[in-house]
């Protein structure tokens, strides 16, 4: 899903601020850098199961493949085909553990 910040103070009871302070105290990073470096983690995953790159930035909350491929170059300093071409693959599944959606 694509939570936010605001979404989760508000279930909480606290402000953005707050948590955001506490967040970075307790996990040494911001909560925007956390959510990306999680979707980047699930990312891997789905290109080693050969899924295709559009397919993978729609399932890990970044619809635009472009920018999904910026970001995914960020992190792992490849682009995701290049990732997808160097990795030893894993058999494709439908259901991928932590995901909601299904195929």
């Amino acid at each position: 899903s694509d939570l936010t910040l605001s979404d989760l103070a508000h279930e909480v009871r606290t402000s953005v601020r707050t948590l955001q302070r506490l967040f970075r105290d307790r996990q040494g990073t911001t909560f925007q850098t956390y959510r990306t470096d999680c979707r980047m983690q699930q990312a891997a995953v789905l290109l080693r199961m050969h899924f295709r790159v559009a397919d993978v930035a729609v399932r890990v909350g970044i619809p635009d493949p472009a920018r999904f491929s910026r970001v995914f170059r960020a992190h792992h300093g490849k682009s995701p085909k290049q990732y997808q071409r160097t990795q030893p693959g894993t058999e494709r599944t439908e259901h991928v553990p932590g995901d909601d959606t299904s195929s």
